[in-house]
């Protein structure tokens, strides 16, 4: 890191990256639903997932989504500056009888996380509900 007190902001800015596709990762090839993207200070939001959840707050494209049984989604991020790769995870959701059953795979060990929705929700909406929940789970 310079001296230089801009590069220290610089370095302390994180992007994260969130990409929905319908399917899950065994399909070949997998449709993009939509992109989003967050920059903030790495001490604006602490949590990933609530980092996450806001690049999904106004994402390309717009909408309207489609609604799915199965859907994934992928989550980056970095440390610009450095441009090093802090976090990767993917997201394989399958909904059923009102509940969103999210794996969650990193290199950590797989997170399961059950996730209510209502009949009609697209899989921008259940996303973010997943991140949402996900970041409460300690």
């Amino acid at each position: 890191m310079s001296d230089d007190p801009y590069s220290r902001k610089v370095d302390s800015l994180l992007r994260t990256d969130v990409t929905v596709y319908l399917g899950d990762y065994s399909s070949d090839p997998l449709r993009i639903v939509c992109e989003g993207q967050s920059i903030l200070f790495d001490i604006d939001e602490p949590i990933i997932w609530e980092r996450a959840r806001r690049a999904l707050n106004r994402p390309s494209p717009q909408g309207p989504y489609l609604v799915a049984k199965l859907f994934s989604v992928s989550v980056h991020e970095i440390r610009l500056g450095l441009v090093k790769s802090l976090a990767t995870f993917h997201i394989a959701v399958e909904c059923r009888n009102g509940v969103a059953h999210a794996e969650i795979h990193s290199t950590r060990p797989t997170q399961n996380l059950d996730v209510p929705f209502v009949l009609g929700d697209d899989v921008v909406t259940i996303a973010r509900a997943i991140l949402g929940a996900a970041a409460c789970v300690r």
